[in-house]
């Protein structure tokens, strides 16, 4: 992975990677941790906050099985990480808020324009003026009139 590439890693992994993750019966995976490592991902969780953030709950404990990783790069853009509750699932949901830069596109007049290379084709030219006569004829005195008007 090159360092300016963005990466987003995030599901329900069911496992953790650190006894710290979880209370109860433990679930590490060496698998998952080895991606996460090997990739360079970093956890969206401030782990810093003094205290454990849970995202499923049994009568025999918490742990942390919903989990997003980043790459370096997309994490400096990260605004922030919240848990609300969410009414279709055992887990709550987790929002990730992320700053991207984007270039702003802009639209300018539409215009329609024929592919050359019909003109020679007599077929499409037959069909054409039969569809053109049959839909528009009654609204335009003239072709002319009708390519100014409706086609531009």
């Amino acid at each position: 992975m090159h360092p300016s590439d963005n990466m987003v890693l995030a599901g329900d992994f069911n496992c953790v990677l650190t006894p710290s993750d979880c209370t109860g019966s433990l679930n590490v995976s060496g698998a998952l941790t080895r991606l996460v490592t090997g990739l360079d991902l970093m956890n969206v969780w401030d782990v810093n906050q003094g205290r454990m953030i849970c995202t499923h709950y049994t009568a025999q404990g918490a742990s942390r099985l919903d989990r997003i990783y980043l790459s370096r790069q997309l994490l400096k853009s990260k605004q922030g990480v919240e848990l609300i509750a969410a009414a279709f699932t055992v887990h709550p949901a987790v929002i990730l808020r992320v700053s991207l830069s984007a270039p702003c596109t802009t639209r300018g007049k539409d215009y329609w324009r024929i592919n050359p290379t019909y003109l020679d084709d007599q077929h499409f030219l037959q069909t054409f003026i039969q569809h053109w006569e049959r839909k528009n004829a009654q609204y335009y005195p003239s072709r002319v009139m009708w390519w100014c008007r409706f086609v531009k």
